[in-house]
C-alpha cells in the first residue's frame, strides 16, 4: 500500500503555497498545466497574488499503454520525445498523434480564453502540475515557457521521482517538491486520496475564482 500524501488537488495546492519560506517578488505569473495542474496552481497563485494562466501541454501515450507518456506536444507545435521509446514507434503514427494533440490544445486555449501577453510581461513564471511520473509533459512545458524569456522559471509540484527533481533542478532556477519519491509508485494518483479527472468546467471555474 502506498501512503496517501494529499487529500485532493486543492489540498496539494494549499500545501505548496505554505511551502514558500520567502515568497518571491516581481511580476509573477503562475502557470498550471491543464487540466489538473490548474487546480493545484490556484491556491498558490492566490497566495502569491499572481495571475493564474493555464498551459495546455498534451501528452502522447504509448500505443500499447496510453497512460505511459512517450512524448508531449506544446502549444507552439514542438513535440518533446523520449527518443528511446519513440525510436520504436512509427513516425507516421506519432505525426498523427501530434496533429490530434495540437487540435486539442487549440480547443482548450479557445475555451479558456488565454491571453499570452501576460507571459511576455512576467519576470518570474512558476510552472505547476499535480505531480510527475515520466516528466515529459513538465519538461516540454519548461521549454515552452522559456520561449517567453522570463528572468526566472520556478517549478512547483506536490510529488515527483527524486531523480527527476535532480535533473529538473539543473534546468530551472528553483524547484519546490513536497514529496521526492525515491521509489516512485508509477502513478501520480497513488499519492492522492481523491484524484478524479478534471473537467474543462473545473478549469474555467478555477481561472475565474
Amino acid at each position: 500500500m502506498f501512503r496517501v500524501y494529499f487529500s485532493d488537488r486543492n489540498n496539494a495546492g494549499y500545501l505548496l503555497a505554505h511551502a514558500w519560506r520567502k515568497p518571491p517578488v516581481g511580476r509573477i505569473v503562475v502557470c498550471g498545466l491543464a487540466r489538473g495542474g490548474v487546480i493545484v496552481a490556484s491556491p498558490l497563485a492566490k497566495s502569491l497574488h499572481a495571475p493564474l494562466f493555464p498551459v495546455s501541454v498534451k501528452k502522447i501515450g504509448h500505443p500499447g499503454n496510453p497512460e505511459y507518456a512517450v512524448a508531449a506536444v506544446t502549444p507552439d507545435g514542438f513535440m518533446f520525445e523520449n527518443q528511446v521509446e519513440t525510436s520504436q514507434i512509427s513516425r507516421e503514427w506519432l505525426h498523427n498523434q501530434r496533429k490530434l494533440a495540437l487540435a486539442e490544445i487549440s480547443r482548450r486555449e479557445k475555451l479558456y480564453q488565454t491571453d499570452k501577453s501576460v507571459l511576455l510581461n512576467a519576470s518570474l513564471i512558476v510552472i505547476v502540475d499535480d505531480g510527475v511520473a515520466t516528466g515529459l509533459t513538465l519538461l516540454a512545458a519548461v521549454r515552452y515557457i522559456r520561449s517567453f524569456s522570463p528572468e526566472k522559471i520556478f517549478v512547483a509540484v506536490p510529488v515527483a521521482p527524486a531523480d527527476f527533481i535532480d535533473r529538473l533542478s539543473k534546468l530551472v532556477d528553483k524547484v519546490i517538491c513536497l514529496e521526492k519519491a525515491v521509489v516512485f509508485s508509477g502513478s501520480v494518483g497513488s499519492y492522492y486520496a481523491s484524484f478524479p479527472q478534471v473537467t474543462d468546467a473545473r478549469v474555467i471555474s478555477a481561472l475565474s475564482s
